[in-house]
């Protein structure tokens, strides 16, 4: 997502640290800052690590497409390349927007709930009181299908050792693909779920003894 940036300092990646090519392999796409459908990437490797890539791609998958490479050179030669790019930053930006917004509105007030700002990509992350499980299956997550809302829960997107838990009261929200409009829509049935769920856990019996310690 590294292109989609809609404010704030440009970062340096991981790779820029990397002088001699010793240590980092940066790895690109096309699909998620162009277009959904280019399945195409490129990849910055230290060069020890190059053939065994190339071998286990060619393993995997048989090849790239052809016609996609020649079609992404002939874009970013004449300029629609960054041309899209930059239509495509204005779009989100707008969705980001009114998803930050729809949360304000619908959810500011409710105390241990919090979310990012974020400055590019296409995702908003969430907080909950630890006491709300996130997790697929359990009752949050039911209550927000059954109202249409779908989240990615948060405990996906942890690594971590074997044997170690991973926290298990965040979610990542997405406006990539939801139009403004079901920003909004959406927005309000995760607010009243949450709210709901909130509530309920704050009323179990030494909730406020677990909260006060």
């Amino acid at each position: 997502y590294r292109e989609l940036q809609y404010e704030g300092e440009v970062l340096p990646s991981i790779k820029s640290f990397d002088p001699d090519n010793e240590f980092v392999a940066l790895a690109m796409t096309f699909s998620k800052p162009f277009s959904a459908g280019m399945k195409t990437g490129y990849v910055f490797l230290p060069t020890e690590l190059v053939t065994p890539i190339l071998d286990q791609k060619s393993n995997q998958d048989f090849g790239s497409s052809n016609i996609l490479q020649h079609l992404l050179n002939d874009l970013m030669r004449r300029g629609d390349y960054a041309a899209h790019v930059e239509s495509l930053r204005k779009a989100y930006r707008r969705k980001r927007d009114i998803m930050l917004a729809a949360l304000r509105r619908t959810l500011g007030d409710v105390p241990g709930v919090s979310w990012t700002e974020p400055e590019g990509g296409l995702y908003v992350w969430m907080t909950l009181p630890e006491g709300v499980s996130t997790c697929r299956g359990q009752a949050l997550f039911q209550s927000c299908l059954e109202a249409g809302v779908l989240y990615v829960p948060g405990d996906c997107c942890f690594a971590c050792e074997a044997g170690q838990s991973v926290p298990k009261h965040h979610l990542r929200l997405s406006f990539g693909v939801a139009t403004p409009n079901q920003i909004d829509t959406g927005v309000e049935r995760l607010a009243g779920c949450i709210r709901r769920h909130v509530t309920e856990t704050d009323a179990r019996p030494g909730a406020g003894r677990r909260q006060a310690s």
